[in-house]
């Protein structure tokens, strides 16, 4: 086997953003909910069904009011045999502590009465210490219909549970309740109100593509308001890391796409599998997707919420099966490298001094070094009271068609947005947001072709090329009060693309390079040079594999919406 070294076309020397390599392990969850959806008599099944198609975690709801229905009678008769069959299956299970049993609260999904909240969870942390580690605390308490309290409340009820679990099991592990969207909001007002955040082990939250009643958006999509994927992880990130100043594990418990009307085709759904899998697990710190759901729970198509399932409600399969066993064989036990884009040129390694600066600022003071001997942009800014913000621009033509940026950059974990800016030919500017930067090297990647802010030229909201400016601009988010702390960003690697919407990753296995290649639209090509090698092999989910030959190494690789496999023979 000969190692694959990736360039673009016209044999420009490669350019990769690489953020921290790290290892993808036992990562591939499901919501399977066996005991609450599945009839007993079809568990072994369904469970042999999870198995095979690779999944490796089941998030199983623990219903307070199943357990404990009358206050201090416990009977875990039927989550015992659930239990058995997940280890039967081996499949781990994380457990979801809910909701509020009808005794011990005005309804279900009221905060319950706290001494016998605290009695629930650290019963059942206790009964199945030798079985279970990782505690979800609750299911979306920022979705009114989920929790009928605030924050601060809830903060009170995670830190209770955490304290009477560890108690009574000291390994156990404490997950938020995952969080409807990526909502940082009430993320840091759940971190304000705990008395130690680090009681939270992981961090959870359900970043579904969803605009209204709509589930049919891509992972990339910034359409009506909706950040990429990658911005919501982000976004998460720079938050968790700010209060506990740690690494801290970011779990999705629930994530998918639906094939009822409101939903997406079941081709599109597999697709999107493939593409949701392979960006989170790519985020550093993201251990863990699980999919939403296991199976279909209905068959009536108006019925969004129950056709979620890489199985029907019957057990047939889906596309979706086919495509989520796809990617947890080509990704499980990889290691991440780096993330760029397809025909790509290095614009800016900021190993000499182009003339970054500071343009137009608003209550903010701030200095650009960029600095040869570090080949790095270094920001230091300082915000005052007010709508803040500060754009540092280079006054200087990107290649022509550039349709593609991406960047290697470093904040410090505040809450302070990035955005992208250009200046087209007649003078429009175009604005994109990034969102927040935590302290780590990760990689930015702006699709022009995606929704944006624009003002000034021509204003037609069309690019005309050639784009005669670039900058980033930090904006405080409208901040009532002054900024009295200095902040430093770190820039590196700015690329460009002549491609739009074209992505492409590369991991390792045993040394070996592979690479995950999609794009947004299908009937695309991405040319791709790949030294040492004079075959590869290409697969998507639902085909054969592909063999190309080039005595140049040069190949002209199709670009499809589901994810491609590429590797060297």
């Amino acid at each position: 086997m000969k190692k694959i070294v990736l360039a673009v076309m016209l044999c420009l020397q490669p350019v990769l953003v690489q953020a921290s390599t790290f290892s993808i392990h036992d990562a591939f969850g499901a919501n399977i909910h066996l005991r609450q959806r599945i009839i007993p008599a079809d568990w072994a099944m369904v469970m042999q069904q999870a198995q095979n198609t690779g999944v490796q975690w089941g998030r199983e709801e623990f219903n307070w009011d199943v357990v404990e229905s009358i206050d201090d009678q416990y009977s875990f008769t039927q989550y015992d045999q659930a239990v058995q069959a997940y280890q039967a299956h081996n499949i781990q299970i994380l457990g979801l502590l809910t909701y509020s049993s009808k005794w011990a609260a005005t309804s279900e999904f009221d905060p319950p009465n706290m001494m016998a909240w605290q009695d629930y969870v650290g019963t059942v942390a206790d009964h199945y210490k030798d079985n279970i580690t990782y505690w979800e605390i609750w299911n979306e308490p920022n979705n009114s219909g989920f929790w009928k309290s605030d924050a601060a409340t809830y903060a009170l009820y995670l830190e209770a549970a955490a304290n009477a679990i560890k108690t009574k099991n000291p390994n156990a592990k404490i997950v938020l309740g995952g969080l409807s969207g990526a909502d940082t909001d009430f993320l840091t007002k759940v971190y304000k109100n705990l008395t130690e955040p680090n009681i939270m082990d992981v961090v959870a939250v359900h970043p579904y593509r969803q605009v209204g009643s709509n589930f049919n958006y891509a992972p990339e999509d910034t359409v009506n308001n909706l950040n990429t994927l990658v911005t919501d992880l982000y976004n998460v990130k720079a938050v968790s890391r700010y209060w506990q100043q740690k690494t801290v594990p970011i779990w999705l418990t629930e994530v998918g796409w639906t094939t009822a009307a409101a939903g997406v085709s079941e081709q599109t759904q597999a697709d999107y599998l493939t593409r949701l899998y392979t960006i989170a697990l790519s985020v550093p710190d993201v251990q863990k997707v699980f999919w939403y759901s296991l199976t279909d729970t209905a068959s009536d198509p108006t019925l969004t919420d129950k056709y979620f399932g890489l199985f029907t409600n019957v057990y047939t399969d889906k596309p979706a099966k086919t495509a989520y066993q796809f990617i947890k064989n080509k990704l499980d036990n990889t290691t991440v490298i780096d993330a760029g884009l397809t025909q790509v040129k290095l614009f800016d390694n900021f190993n000499r001094n182009q003339g970054w600066h500071i343009q137009d600022e608003v209550c903010t003071t701030g200095n650009v070094k960029d600095r040869p001997k570090e080949s790095k942009l270094r920001i230091s800014y300082q915000f005052g009271k007010g709508n803040c913000y500060a754009p540092i621009m280079l006054e200087k033509n990107l290649p022509l068609n550039t349709r593609s940026i991406q960047l290697k950059l470093k904040g410090n974990n505040d809450d302070t947005t990035l955005r992208v800016r250009i200046i087209d030919k007649s003078g429009e500017t175009f604005q994109y947001n990034l969102g927040y930067m935590p302290a780590q090297w990760l990689r930015y990647t702006v699709q022009l072709s995606s929704s944006a802010a624009h003002w000034g030229g021509n204003n037609n909201g069309v690019i005309n090329q050639p784009i005669k400016a670039v900058g980033f601009v930090l904006d405080n988010n409208d901040i009532a009060v002054a900024d009295n702390e200095e902040h430093i960003v770190r820039i590196d690697d700015l690329a460009v693309s002549t491609r739009t919407n074209q992505y492409l990753t590369r991991f390792q296995v045993n040394n070996q390079n592979q690479y995950a290649l999609w794009g947004m639209s299908d009937n695309k090509t991405a040319s791709i040079f790949l030294s040492n090698t004079n075959t590869v092999t290409t697969q998507l989910f639902n085909s054969a594999q592909q063999q190309y030959s080039s005595s140049t190494g040069r190949y002209q690789l199709p670009v499809t919406t589901s994810v491609e496999w590429v590797q060297s023979l």
